[in-house]
């Protein structure tokens, strides 16, 4: 126990630090991993990127799968990586650790995104965007409609490898994935770890799609920008289109994805949170984004949900209130080392957030946040002014 002893945490505080923790950062799990197809799972574009010697998007020409591996040869279309030219033919394999397949089968026609690596352009390797029991060359790239509706995005002009694909990507996941072709992927996942690939700009074009899986992935995009407003501004707009699975899917993105919160968005959070007449689902998942950020600009917001009646706001309420005075890391709510002029044993034991655990104790807890919040207003005014945050805080991926 001597890293909590080094962070300030008495003996006497110990037995209820575990359970307020545990409670704290159940909000961390509300997004799903990376999409998993059986015992198979893509592979990230930082290990795809730096595997591969080329990255080209082309058109099968011919091929055949045995039990052996896969041979085809395939024309390309865009090079994104590597020295391979427009029109070029390219003869790509994969052995049977990475593709297999029971029967020999002719390799159908069709357009994907390739990452190859070897020494020969007459003799690349494929690099499988699948890890796993890949059974079908499908499996070991990405499908590339020969067409989208998505436009030339706005803002610069990208530079990127890594912008390359996933503007490739956001096109087949716009038009939809031929059935049959090419590894299912999770565009929102991959956002997440790349979002500075694009502009701000792009992913608000990107959120008038009329595909979920973009609209998604967009959303992703601009909460990696400190935009979570933006979305759900966009969910309010669209409340009478949207399907009930998209809209819980971008709300629980601005819930679980939103970190260090801009002043701006700080505002239009706390208002779509406190405001009675927002849409109860919508309150909660901005509720829930500041009470992840917990600085101190956020407390005003989030100690007015005390006052509101319903529970689920309150508990997100103490919860913020509890992280910001206890100092913890936003998303992990684990308690950062050194002293913290807030943090004390009763506001470590007074700590919840899941809203069952409230609702056993609500009146001792609301008493006790109130009184808190009474008491040290005025302290967190001036570091707020003074634009203090929590010793240590950075602006995080928001895929981490």
């Amino acid at each position: 126990m001597a890293g909590l002893e080094y962070i300030g945490i008495t003996s006497q505080m110990r037995s209820s630090l575990i359970p307020s923790l545990l409670a704290l950062s159940a909000l961390a799990a509300v997004v799903p991993p990376p999409v998993t197809a059986g015992i198979t799972s893509t592979r990230s574009l930082s290990a795809l990127l730096a595997e591969s010697g080329y990255i080209v998007i082309a058109d099968v020409v011919s091929g055949q799968s045995t039990q052996s591996g896969s041979k085809a040869m395939v024309r390309v279309i865009r090079s994104i990586k590597g020295s391979a030219s427009e029109g070029q033919l390219l003869h790509i394999w994969s052995d049977a650790r990475s593709q297999s397949a029971k029967v020999p089968y002719p390799i159908p026609s069709g357009r994907g995104l390739f990452f190859l690596k070897g020494e020969s352009q007459a003799d690349l390797e494929i690099v499988p965007v699948m890890t796993g029991s890949v059974v079908t060359f499908n499996d070991s790239y990405f499908d590339v409609p020969a067409s989208s509706g998505i436009q030339p995005l706005p803002g610069p002009a990208v530079s990127s490898v890594l912008a390359e694909i996933l503007i490739t990507l956001f096109r087949t996941a716009e038009q939809g994935r031929t059935p049959g072709r090419g590894a299912l992927f999770d565009l929102a996942h991959m956002v997440r770890s790349h979002w500075t690939e694009l502009p701000e700009s792009a992913y608000h074009a990107l959120l008038v799609s009329p595909s979920p899986k973009v609209v998604e992935a967009a959303a992703a995009g601009l909460i990696g920008y400190g935009r979570g407003d933006a979305v759900l501004a966009h969910i309010e707009a669209r409340r009478h289109q949207m399907g009930p699975h998209e809209r819980k899917a971008l709300l629980a993105e601005v819930a679980a994805r939103t970190r260090q919160a801009e002043a701006g968005e700080i505002q239009r959070l706390g208002l779509a949170a406190t405001l009675a007449g927002e849409p109860m689902d919508a309150r909660v998942a901005a509720a829930a984004a500041l009470a992840r950020a917990h600085t101190a600009p956020t407390l005003p917001f989030l100690a007015a949900l005390l006052a509101d009646p319903d529970q689920r706001l309150q508990a997100l309420g103490v919860g913020g209130l509890a992280a910001f005075a206890n100092n913890t890391e936003t998303g992990s709510f684990a308690i950062r080392p050194g002293p913290w002029e807030y943090r004390t044993e009763e506001t470590i034991r007074m700590s919840v957030m899941d809203e069952s655990a409230f609702a056993a104790r609500s009146e001792e807890y609301l008493s006790f946040w109130l009184g808190w919040w009474d008491s040290h207003r005025g302290r967190v005014a001036a570091a707020s002014a003074a634009n203090a945050t929590p010793p240590g805080e950075v602006k995080k991926n928001p895929g981490q």
